[in-house]
């Protein structure tokens, strides 16, 4: 492999706008579930560090709120394998005896762009939500979801970015973590309202402590940029290796490239490697297609060609693509030997298969 070979020139870092990550479902769930209860719930509420024995032994057969938690459990997979089919029959009986939560929850996974058809069902997802919001017209929660339809007019609501404004400020003044996340980011980019840096970092701060990891890499995207013209590497590296440590692929491509560039810092390739593997194994294209670079050229990890080709495979099957992309990989297949083009070929049909990274492509 030629050292001099060009590659694509990396993209700009990018803020992140909307929309979770995979799983959005059941980070919600254990937000509600270990969110304060409303007072005709706290009867209900088993204790929340164990869900199984208290679905067991503290409520009667056929409770709403025993029906929700069984539906936790289901989402979550923990004392039952994962079963979102399950657990959507569960919150639907739940949420007929209308327990608040569980519309709200079923409202959630009707919207969430993660869960695939036939779950998927914006329409559903206003109903439930507005059952719910006539409840309580405070819950943050309903009010949350309620303002992300609102603000992309889905589910036959017509779009209304003032009503989005006001329902994700009232969810937010109640603490719900994502209502902060959301108005933090609508402040950075003044999208709906003028752009403000410090309500911004305000808000987002707030979401970030609560544990929100895109909030954390917002931060994090902020600070090496500059708030208020000036930046500070330090702090932008505090907040993107929280974001990055709770998985959030977008941090962890950051920081890959950050240490790769030595953008602010002191040059670690070892670093770099570390962290966009790990924002590779999520399927980030760029982060693959920038491993197999320093695969390629033996930068921060042992050469190894055949990586280097498995990963630039995967990034173009991610997304990656224009003729440059088509030409390196073309010469790379060509580079390998036999039996090395072979075991690559055979762990892309694998990962193709299953999407499951053979182990000894991650050594």
């Amino acid at each position: 492999m030629s050292e001099a070979r060009t590659r694509p020139a990396p993209k700009a870092p990018r803020l992140f706008r909307r929309g979770f990550r995979a799983g959005a479902v059941l980070s919600l769930c254990l937000t509600l579930a270990f969110s304060p209860a409303r007072a005709d719930e706290k009867k209900a509420a088993p204790p929340l560090n164990d869900f199984a024995s208290a679905i067991a032994e503290g409520m009667g057969k056929g409770s709403a709120a025993r029906e929700y938690y069984q539906a936790l459990e289901f989402i979550r997979g923990r004392g039952h394998a994962r079963n979102l089919q399950k657990a959507l029959t569960l919150l639907n009986d739940a949420a007929d005896g209308g327990y608040l939560r569980a519309q709200v929850l079923l409202g959630a996974m009707y919207m969430d762009d993660n869960i695939p058809a036939p779950i998927h069902d914006d329409a559903k997802a206003v109903r439930w939500l507005q059952k719910a919001h006539a409840q309580d017209e405070k819950d943050p929660s309903a009010l949350y979801h309620l303002a992300m339809l609102y603000g992309d007019g889905r589910g036959g609501l017509q779009k209304d970015m003032t009503k989005k404004i006001a329902f994700l400020k009232t969810a937010a003044e109640a603490g719900f973590p994502l209502a902060q996340h959301a108005l933090g980011s609508l402040y950075l980019t003044g999208d709906g309202v003028s752009q403000d840096e410090k309500k911004a970092e305000e808000w987002l701060k707030k979401s970030a402590a609560q544990g929100v990891a895109e909030s954390q890499y917002n931060l994090g995207y902020m600070y090496r940029q500059g708030v208020n013209g000036e930046k500070d590497m330090p702090l932008a590296l505090d907040w993107l290796k929280k974001s990055a440590k709770n998985g959030f692929s977008g941090a962890q491509l950051m920081l890959g490239q950050i240490y790769r560039d030595g953008d602010g810092v002191k040059k670690d390739e070892k670093q770099a490697a570390l962290w966009l593997r790990k924002a590779a194994v999520q399927n980030v294209a760029e982060a693959q297609w920038a491993l197999a670079d320093l695969y390629d050229h033996g930068r921060g990890v042992a050469q190894d060609h055949e990586k280097s080709y498995f990963w630039q495979s995967l990034a173009q099957a991610n997304g990656k693509s224009g003729v440059l992309v088509k030409t390196v990989l073309w010469l790379s297949r060509a580079g390998l030997e036999d039996d090395k083009l072979k075991a690559a070929q055979q762990a892309i049909q694998n990962w193709k298969a299953t999407h499951v990274i053979p182990p000894e492509m991650l050594e």
